[in-house]
């Protein structure tokens, strides 16, 4: 799992372009979900979703089961 925090740019759409990037590396890493942790427009229109409690929880069972990927990361080409 990935927990996301909070983007800002000083180029528009520059933190659109870098979720979308992030979320092609993670899902190519294995990462099985991204917790944005608050629900937006903004992410919505990327994508994003809100699960139910017991659904998130469910998942949140799934994932922590998975190996880590310690870093320092490299993004994949």
């Amino acid at each position: 799992m990935f927990y996301g925090e909070s983007m800002f740019s000083r180029e528009p759409d520059a933190s659109k372009v870098a979720l979308v990037r992030l979320a092609w590396q993670l899902e190519r890493w294995g990462f099985g979900l991204i917790d944005c942790q608050m629900e937006t427009a903004h992410l919505a229109s990327l994508g994003a979703r809100t699960l139910p409690r017991a659904a998130f929880t469910a998942r949140l069972a799934e994932v922590v089961k998975l190996p880590h990927l310690p870093g320092p990361w490299t993004f994949d080409a």
